[in-house]
């Protein structure tokens, strides 16, 4: 009952957001959107961090959901207008170039040198001879 009556709204709203129905073999059919354009997790996410957003769930008879006695807001966001609440939360637009590339590999890389010195800081220490290291008689 849970998830029909609160999830499922919900559920419906992101997927006529992503797609525009079903093909004949019952596939969802992707609807041709920008990838900046396209609303994902992290902006569905966002929907409930602040309450300057939560404050934007309004129910389909247009009252807020906040508005409602607090005993009553958990019942009343089966009956939230997920298109009017959720409109104008898409606020980060990542965007692809070859600088991306360059950037993910030296993340990369510098991982790879960074690891690569504390092994071999630990070998040092661990197989070193003795008074090798410095340190010897004196």
């Amino acid at each position: 009952a849970y998830l029909r009556r609160y999830a499922q709204p919900l559920y419906w709203h992101i997927f006529d957001c992503n797609f525009e129905g079903f093909d004949a073999s019952g596939n969802p059919i992707e609807r041709p959107v920008e990838g900046a354009a396209r609303l994902r997790y992290d902006d569905w996410n966002e929907m409930f961090w602040t309450p300057a957003r939560i404050r934007k769930l309004v129910r389909a008879d247009g009252l807020p959901v906040i508005d409602l006695p607090s005993e009553e807001r958990w019942r009343a966001l089966a009956e939230v207008d997920w298109a009017t609440s959720l409109y104008g939360c898409k606020r980060f637009a990542e965007e692809r170039s070859w600088a991306s590339c360059f950037a993910g590999f030296a993340r990369v890389w510098t991982y790879h040198l960074a690891t690569f010195y504390l092994l071999m800081l630990l070998a040092l220490r661990l197989y070193a001879p003795e008074g090798w290291l410095g340190g010897g008689p004196g």
